[in-house]
C-alpha cells in the first residue's frame, strides 16, 4: 500500500480477523507480504479447476504469522480473478470452529457459510440454503443429518457449476475436539468428491500429519509461513504506518518482533506520528499500552500450561524441558505434556538445538519475554532497556536523518534566512512548521541554487547568512539522500565563498562545513580528502588567530583525524594526532561537562589503542583499551556507537577476541549493557553461546560487521607483524 493510500484512509490493517467487514479491494491493497505463499496456493487452485480430484492445502505457522490474512487474501483473489471466480466459490469458516464436533456439524457449518458467501450474487439459492440449514438444525437427533447436510452442499455446488473451496482455520484444534470418525469420513469425501477442496491452517505441524495410521497423513500440500525477513517487515511497516523506512531502521523491529506480522502491525499502529528512533525509545510504553493483549493470552491458558509458559518466557532463551521444569518447579513429565499442548496452540515453538539433539522451546511471539521482564522487577527491566539502547546505537536508527533534520529545522526556522530569502525573491514567508513541503529535494536544490547565484557575492551580512544557510540546507538534504558527492561539493562551495567572512554566524557555518565535508569524504572512502578537511579546519582557525576561542571544532577535527589515521594503520601519525588532541583537551577539559569529558577521553583512548595495535604493540594496545574502557558510559549513545565502531577495527588489526571479552566483562554493569557484543566475540572464538533470541540475532549482525571489516584486508602494519617483519 502506498503512503498516499495510507493517508487517504483505505482502512486499517487488522491485527486480528483480517477480512471481517473489509472489502476485497482493501484486503488486496493491504496484502504486502506473503506473495510467494499466495502464489503457491493459487497454483494449487488453478490446477484443481479441472482436475478429477482436488489437491488440498494446509498452511502451517504459529499464531500471529499471517495465516488468517493469507486465507482472507486467497478468498479475495478467487472473487477478483475472472478465471477462478468462474470455477470456484470460497467458503470461509469462522477462525474458531467452535460448533463443529462431528461431520454433521462440519457440513452444517459449510451450508451456513456458503449461503452467506453467495447471497450477493445468487439470492434465491442463498435463501434456499439458509432455509435448508434451519430445517436440518431442528432435526439434530436424525441419524441421517450428516448425509442430508453433505448432499445439500454438493447439490449447491452442482447448481452453481463451481467447486467449493472450504477454508478452515486452526484445524489442529478441530481434530482434537471432534468425534472419532470425523477425520476418516472427511478424508473419504475430499479424496472422492471433486466438488470440494480444503484449504486449512494449523498453528503447528501436529502429530497426525506424520502418522501413517491417521486420516490426514499425506492429505495436504503444506505451506509453511516463516518469519518475515527485513524487507517484508519494511513493506508491512510502511503499509500500516504510512511512513517510509530504510532496511537498517527496520532491522531492530524485525528482531524484537521475531518477524511476526501481527506484532509488526501492533508496533506500526502505535508508531503513527513517531519516528522509528522514538518508537525504539518508547518501546517500554508500547508494551505497557498492550498489557491487555499479553495478559489476556496468559490468563486464557489453563493453569499448568500458563505456569510452564511463564517459566519459559522468564528464562528468555530457547530452553530444554529440564530447564523449564526446574524454573517452573514441576515434574519433567508434566512439563513435557504442557509444552506439547503449548506447541499445538502455537504459543510455543520447538526445534532441535540442544546437546545431544534435545529439543529447545521458545515463545512463538518474542515480545512476551520483554513484557514479562519489564513487569517482573526493576533489575530485569534494566536488562531489556539496555538491549534496546544497544540496538538503537548499533543499527543507527534514524541516524541518517537526525542531524540533518535538526540543522534544517534550525536553518528554516531562522528569522534571518526567511527574511533574507523573502527579501531577495519576494516570496511569501515559509512557516517553520511547513517543513515537509519546504524540504523536498528538488525544490530545495532549485531554491538554494537561485539564492546563491543571485546573492552569493553580496557583502551584506544578512544576505550572506541567508546564502550560507541555504547551502547548509542543500548539503543536509543531499546527506539525507546519501548523495555524499553532493554533500562534499556543496560544503566546499560554502567554504570557498565564505572562508574570508568576519561575520560570526557565517564563520560558525564555515566551521561546520569543514567538518561535514570531511565526514562526507569519509563516507565516500576518500580518506585523503577527509584528512585534508580536518587539517584545513585547524589551519584556517590558526590563520585567523581563532584557535584559542574556537578550540572545540579543532579538537573534533583532530579526534577524527587520529581515528582515521589509526584505521589506516598510519600508527605513528595517529599517535601524534592523539597526542596533539590530548594537549588541547587537557588545557580545556574543565570547560567541558562531565559526559563530554568522558566521551573525548574514551574516543582518544580508543584511537590510541587502535594505533598501538596497528603498530604491533599488542600489550600496550590492550592496556590503552582497558584504560579507555574505564571511562565508558553505556547510557551514552555516542560512547556506545564509538564502541561498536572501534571493536571491529581492533579485531581487524589483530586484537584477541578473548582478551577483548575479558576487558569488557571486567565491569559487570558495562558488560551487561554490551551483551550482544560479548556474544558476537564469543561466537567468533567458536564458543557455543546461549542467550535470548534477540541478543543472538544482534550478535550475528555484529559478527557480519566484523567479518566485513576483515574482508577488506589486513591493515599494512598488521600484515607486517603477522609475517614477522
Amino acid at each position: 500500500m502506498s503512503e498516499a493510500a495510507a493517508e487517504a484512509g483505505s482502512g486499517p490493517v487488522r491485527k486480528f480477523n483480517p477480512g471481517l467487514l473489509q472489502s476485497d479491494a482493501e484486503l488486496i491493497e493491504q496484502f504486502v507480504v506473503r506473495e510467494r505463499e499466495l502464489e503457491l496456493v493459487e497454483d494449487v487452485l488453478r490446477s484443481n479447476v479441472h482436475a478429477p480430484s482436488c489437491q488440498h492445502v494446509l498452511v502451517v505457522a504459529p499464531r500471529g504469522r499471517g495465516k488468517t490474512m493469507l486465507l482472507a487474501r486467497v478468498a479475495a483473489e478467487i472473487r477478483a480473478d475472472a478465471v477462478l471466480a468462474a470455477h470456484l466459490v470460497p467458503v470461509r469458516f469462522m477462525e474458531e470452529s467452535a460448533e463443529v464436533f462431528s461431520l454433521a456439524d462440519f457440513w452444517m457449518e459449510t451450508l451456513f457459510h456458503l449461503a452467506g458467501e453467495i447471497a450477493g450474487q445468487e439470492l434465491g439459492l442463498a435463501k434456499e440454503l439458509s432455509d435448508t440449514h434451519a430445517a436440518l438444525s431442528s432435526r439434530w437427533r436424525d441419524e441421517t443429518l450428516e448425509g442430508r447436510a453433505q448432499a445439500a452442499v454438493l447439490d449447491a455446488a452442482d447448481r452453481l457449476e463451481r467447486r467449493l473451496v472450504l477454508m478452515v482455520e486452526n484445524v489442529q484444534s478441530l481434530v482434537a475436539t471432534v468425534d472419532e470418525g470425523f477425520g476418516w469420513g472427511l478424508r473419504a469425501t475430499l479424496q472422492s468428491v471433486p466438488q470440494v477442496m480444503l484449504i486449512a491452517s494449523a498453528t503447528s505441524r501436529f502429530e497426525a500429519l506424520d502418522d501413517p495410521r491417521a486420516p490426514f497423513f499425506e492429505l495436504f500440500r503444506l505451506v509453511q509461513l516463516e518469519p518475515l525477513d527485513t524487507e517484508e517487515c519494511r513493506r508491512l511497516w510502511t503499509a500500516v504506518s504510512g511512513q517510509a523506512a530504510h532496511r537498517h531502521e527496520i532491522r531492530p523491529l524485525e528482531i524484537l518482533t521475531g518477524g511476526s506480522p501481527r506484532l509488526i502491525v501492533v508496533v506500526a499502529a502505535f508508531a503513527r506520528h513517531r519516528s522509528l528512533r522514538e518508537l525504539m525509545e518508547e518501546l517500554v510504553g508500547l508494551v505497557d499500552a498492550h498489557t491487555e493483549y499479553f495478559r489476556g493470552h496468559l490468563e486464557a491458558l489453563p493453569r499448568n500450561e500458563r505456569r510452564v509458559f511463564v517459566s519459559l518466557i522468564d528464562l528468555w532463551q530457547a530452553s530444554s524441558t529440564g530447564e523449564i521444569a526446574a524454573r517452573a518447579r514441576l515434574d519433567v513429565r508434566v512439563v513435557s505434556t504442557m509444552l506439547g499442548r503449548l506447541v499445538a496452540r502455537g504459543a510455543v515453538t520447538a526445534a532441535a538445538g540442544g546437546a545431544g539433539g534435545r529439543r529447545l522451546y521458545a515463545a512463538a511471539e518474542r515480545l512476551y519475554s520483554i513484557y514479562y521482564k519489564l513487569r517482573r522487577e526493576r533489575d530485569e527491566a534494566a536488562v531489556v532497556e539496555a538491549l534496546i539502547h544497544f540496538m538503537v546505537a548499533f543499527y543507527d536508527v534514524g541516524e541518517l536523518y537526525q542531524a540533518s533534520d535538526r540543522l534544517m529545522q534550525n536553518a528554516i526556522g531562522s528569522t534571518a534566512i526567511q527574511a533574507g530569502i523573502d527579501r531577495a525573491l519576494a516570496r511569501r514567508t515559509v512557516p517553520p512548521e511547513d517543513l515537509l513541503s519546504w524540504i523536498k529535494w528538488k525544490e530545495v536544490e532549485r531554491t538554494s541554487d537561485e539564492v546563491v547565484a543571485r546573492f552569493g557575492e553580496s557583502e551584506d551580512a544578512d544576505v550572506q547568512r541567508s546564502v550560507v544557510r541555504s547551502l547548509v540546507v542543500k548539503a543536509e538534504m543531499a546527506r539525507k539522500a546519501r548523495d555524499w558527492q553532493a554533500v562534499a561539493r556543496t560544503y566546499g562551495e560554502a567554504i570557498d565563498r565564505f572562508c574570508g567572512s568576519e561575520d560570526v554566524v557565517v564563520r560558525d557555518n564555515v566551521e561546520s562545513a569543514w567538518l561535514n565535508r570531511g565526514f562526507a569524504y569519509g563516507a565516500l572512502g576518500d580518506f585523503g580528502n577527509e584528512l585534508a578537511c580536518y587539517d584545513g579546519l585547524v589551519e584556517w582557525l590558526a590563520e585567523r588567530d581563532a584557535l584559542e576561542g574556537n578550540w572545540s571544532p579543532a579538537l573534533v577535527a583532530l579526534m577524527h583525524k587520529a581515528r582515521r589515521l589509526a584505521e589506516l594503520a598510519r600508527a605513528e601519525e595517529a599517535l601524534g594526532a592523539v597526542a596533539e588532541a590530548s594537549r588541547w583537551f587537557e588545557r580545556k577539559s574543565e570547560e567541558c561537562p562531565p559526559e563530554t569529558r568522558m566521551w573525548i577521553g574514551w574516543h582518544l583512548g580508543g584511537s590510541r589503542s587502535l594505533a598501538l595495535m596497528g603498530s604491533g604493540a599488542d600489550a600496550q594496545a590492550m592496556d590503552a583499551f582497558r584504560e579507555a574502557y574505564g571511562l565508558f558510559l553505556p547510557h551514552s549513545e555516542l560512547a556506545m556507537g564509538e564502541m561498536l565502531r572501534l571493536v571491529p577495527e581492533l579485531v581487524a588489526a589483530g586484537a584477541s577476541e578473548k582478551e577483548l571479552i575479558a576487558v569488557l566483562l571486567g565491569d559487570e554493569r558495562n558488560g551487561q549493557a554490551l551483551q550482544p557484543l560479548v556474544v558476537a566475540l564469543r561466537t567468533r572464538t567458536g564458543e557455543p553461546v546461549r542467550a535470548p533470541a534477540e541478543v543472538l540475532e544482534v550478535a550475528a549482525d555484529l559478527v557480519v560487521r566484523i567479518e566485513e571489516r576483515l574482508a577488506k584486508g589486513l591493515l599494512p602494519a598488521s600484515l607486517h607483524r603477522k609475517e614477522g617483519v
